[in-house]
């Protein structure tokens, strides 16, 4: 006690008597005594505030989750499954429209702005029997938007097979006619009027023919590729022609 009046400035005796009396005791008391304890003085006068003065109000607490996406992440991550929903549909926009009582221009929108209300986009879902909350949140925390989350992709992921599957042939045909054109250039250069030597494995996958009519012969040679015979013609005259 002694030490609490000391940093108040107060005698012993004046603390003492101020508390134990009926009467208010002096608000520079009383300030000082919050101010050193870290009270609110509304807190002691009032009973209203928070009592310490670090703490929060219940509003200042609420504070954004360490994983809550950014508001326009959000935004359009919902457009996209907006947009994926209405693809899944086996309907055209005016089927959409017309189910709903909207117009077409309504549907095409809605995935483009996000602007759609809770009623239409509940009865979207309802066509397909897709997770209404999925749809709007993307948290996939229930078997139903388990399955529909899986569902809405499914399609998009076949897309996507096959596209890659298509890059992966139109490579392979590139590499293919690469490597012809590589042949040809080849063979030309090795063969002259005379003899002169195929590269190795041209047999089969080419073939040589004149415009003039002239025969190109293959024969068998001991350097792991074909002879060939030219009868009279040059190498402008020679055509390269893919077998089908």
């Amino acid at each position: 006690m002694t030490t609490v009046a000391e940093q108040l400035n107060f005698t012993r005796t004046q603390l003492e008597n101020a508390l134990a009396s009926d009467s208010l005791i002096p608000l520079s008391m009383l300030t000082k005594i919050c101010n050193d304890a870290g009270i609110n003085r509304e807190y002691a006068l009032l009973n209203r505030n928070p009592m310490l003065k670090d703490a929060s109000s219940p509003q200042s607490k609420h504070t954004a989750k360490p994983d809550q996406k950014d508001p326009k992440d959000a935004y359009e991550e919902f457009k996209a499954r907006l947009a994926a929903v209405i693809d899944l549909i086996p309907m055209s926009n005016t089927e959409i429209a017309d189910v709903l009582d909207v117009s077409k221009q309504s549907v095409g929108r809605w995935p483009q702005t996000g602007q759609i209300s809770k009623d239409y986009l509940r009865a979207l879902c309802e066509i397909e029997g897709l997770d209404y909350d999925w749809v709007v949140t993307g948290e996939v925390n229930t078997i139903a938007a388990e399955e529909t989350r899986k569902r809405v992709y499914a399609s998009k992921i076949s897309e996507i097979d096959a596209e890659i599957a298509r890059l992966q042939e139109l490579k392979e045909r590139l590499q293919l006619k690469r490597d012809y054109a590589d042949r040809v250039i080849r063979t030309k250069r090795d063969l002259t009027n005379g003899w002169g030597v195929v590269p190795a494995g041209s047999v089969g996958t080419i073939k040589y023919q004149s415009p003039k009519g002239s025969d190109i012969f293959f024969e068998p040679c001991d350097c792991c590729g074909m002879k060939a015979r030219i009868s009279r013609v040059s190498m402008h005259d020679i055509e390269f022609v893919e077998e089908e």
